[in-house]
């Protein structure tokens, strides 16, 4: 009785809408989001990963987004869902347009990917927890906090309860 094997794409820093003309003149801005999302969908289609996870900063923007990169985005990810990968997205400092206790929770992605859970899109903004992608597998998944104490409190916390009320396992 064999188990299968978990397959994981792990990235982050996408940065999307962010010019890199500066630093790179090969890559025109206008392109860039679509280079990204094209090259990692690539990935997925060969890969076939069972989870992809986004480790913050998906935009560079702080604050609000324009609806067609959202969509764009929106349409992106569950195109990876119907390929068959769940998608966690965790939030980093440019989701918020202030880093602190009054936009935690309410970044640009959870706005964005609000309600996609049962499609399998996960958006990990108010506290850290354990995402299942499989039996006898989950995902830690983590926000961004600017300080100590709000890491502790949002992710370390979190995740110590989850465990001790017996949603993760040993064999996880």
């Amino acid at each position: 009785n064999k188990e299968k094997k978990i397959k994981g794409l792990i990235t982050g820093d996408l940065h999307l809408k962010y010019s890199l003309t500066s630093q790179r003149r090969e890559i025109n801005k206008e392109y860039r989001n679509y280079y990204i999302l094209d090259t990692l969908t690539k990935i997925v289609k060969k890969e076939k990963p069972d989870y992809v996870v986004i480790n913050g900063d998906l935009f560079h923007v702080k604050g609000m987004l324009r609806s067609k990169d959202a969509a764009e985005v929106r349409e992106c990810f569950l195109y990876w869902v119907s390929l068959g990968c769940i998608v966690i997205i965790d939030t980093g400092n440019h989701e918020y347009e202030k880093n602190n206790d009054d936009f935690y929770g309410k970044g640009s992605i959870s706005t964005v990917f609000n309600g996609l859970e049962k499609e399998g899109i996960f958006v990990v903004d108010k506290e850290a927890r354990f995402i299942r992608v499989a039996k006898n597998y989950v995902v830690m998944a983590i926000p961004y906090r600017h300080t100590k104490e709000e890491c502790y409190r949002d992710c370390i916390e979190p995740l110590q309860r989850a465990k001790d009320n017996g949603e993760v396992k040993k064999e996880d």
